[in-house]
């Protein structure tokens, strides 16, 4: 339920209530530093809804915020049902149509401002920790560049919006390079491509989510990096990147052969660019 409360500060303030079981430890601490925030994210992920990164980065965007006001979280043995109620801010102003109709009028350029995620290293660490862990001490502005010239991005995931979000975070980095761009919606529809691309041997860079069944996939991300580092002998011309919001799946990802494990939402361009750097320095 969604009701609106009023303004404050130039901002437009909004309380919605709703029911879930609550947001893992994970994304309290990597996507909430100093508010703890609840909310049935998997579920929300599951049912192919924006799920609670998005909504954040969104707030934020607009100048805004999203935190947490009350919360029940669920039994395990659904003795008693959970519930959530959020506060959302956006900067705005309220307007009187001729209808005497109220109509939000924003006043922000759009624009994202993810919060620091988590790097895992390829050094054969498998454990996550609160602050990014760098593979190199260089950074973008006084490394070579060893990102390629040419490669295949396959992005895979569930959410349209994650999908067009990630795909303008690697346009950003790829600058003058020819980068082809393909995306799925879940693994299996993302296979042929992932095979024929390492095939030609060229740079394939795939960015792999976890839950993909919000369009119907079966198998998930973890699915995936077993399959690529398994089945196809992982491909020393091939990139896997973990993305995802949910506790232990970027370890679990880095475990199986992946360079890299980004949080939701993304790093900064900067941050990016540098792993990835980072990562071709060792592969190269």
């Amino acid at each position: 339920m969604l009701s609106f409360e009023g303004l404050m500060n130039n901002c437009l303030i909004f309380n919605v209530e709703d029911s879930g079981s609550g947001v893992n430890p994970f994304l309290k601490n990597t996507l909430f530093s100093e508010q703890v925030v609840f909310g049935d994210t998997v579920q929300a992920q599951h049912r192919g809804n924006i799920d609670l990164p998005s909504c954040y980065v969104f707030a934020r965007a607009a100048g805004g915020y999203l935190k947490i006001i009350e919360n029940q979280e669920e039994n395990k043995d659904n003795s008693c049902r959970g519930f959530s109620k959020f506060q959302v801010a956006v900067n705005g102003s309220i307007k009187n149509a001729s209808q005497e109709i109220t109509i939000i009028e924003d006043s922000y350029s759009y624009f994202f401002l993810p919060l620091p995620t988590i790097q895992l290293a390829t050094n054969g660490t498998n454990i996550i920790n609160d602050s990014p862990t760098i593979i190199s001490t260089c950074t973008s502005t006084d490394c070579l560049d060893t990102l390629p010239k040419e490669a295949s991005i396959i992005i895979v995931d569930d959410s349209i919006m994650c999908r067009m979000i990630m795909n303008r975070s690697l346009r950003k980095v790829q600058a003058e390079r020819n980068w082809i761009y393909h995306e799925f919606d879940t693994i299996e529809k993302a296979q042929q491509c992932i095979q024929t691309t390492i095939a030609l041997g060229g740079w394939t860079i795939i960015t792999l989510d976890e839950n993909l069944t919000g369009s119907g996939g079966i198998l998930n991300g973890i699915d995936a990096t077993t399959w690529i580092t398994k089945d196809l002998g992982a491909p020393s011309n091939a990139i896997i990147i973990s993305v995802s919001g949910e506790e232990g799946v970027g370890e679990k990802h880095i475990h199986l052969g992946a360079h890299l494990a980004w949080a939701k939402p993304l790093p900064k361009h900067s941050v990016i660019r540098q792993d990835l750097e980072n990562v071709f320095a060792h592969r190269l």
